[in-house]
């Protein structure tokens, strides 16, 4: 399972109250990383502030 994948998963087990809010956060850690650092790279290219990942919007 890649790391998007991992992160969706925990996602719906944290809306479904299956996990709790901290090991749905150690779950996305990894996908959290990639994604701000993707996000860092296009943001410096553009000449922009990168949009960094949020648990909260995440999980809307």
């Amino acid at each position: 399972m890649n790391s998007y994948d991992e992160a969706c998963w925990a996602r719906d087990m944290y809306r479904a109250g299956q996990i709790t809010r901290g090991e749905a956060q150690r779950r996305m850690a990894a996908y959290k990383s990639e994604f701000n650092a993707k996000s860092r790279e296009i943001a410096r290219k553009h000449g922009m502030r990168p949009k960094l990942f949020n648990f909260t919007a995440f999980c809307r």
